[in-house]
């Protein structure tokens, strides 16, 4: 199967960017890709928090700024 290293190494960064696409839309058509135990639990502790708390997300453009402000 596939393509070696030395080939790979060869290709250009946009022929990378493509082949990337390509493996990635593959795998997003298999609709049974097993979800792992430890991201199910992840994904239900994040949902008690927000159901408990509420969002605490911020506004994108105030982190931004926060962000400039501290590496100025």
């Amino acid at each position: 199967m596939g393509v070696t290293s030395e080939e790979l190494a060869k290709l250009s960064r946009e022929e990378k960017l493509r082949l990337l696409e390509q493996v990635w839309e593959s795998l997003r058509a298999e609709q049974d890709l097993p979800v792992p135990e430890w991201e199910l639990r992840l994904i239900e502790q994040r949902m008690a928090e927000f159901r408990k708390h509420g969002s605490k997300g911020r506004p994108w453009k105030e982190v931004l700024a926060e962000l400039r402000e501290e590496s100025a």
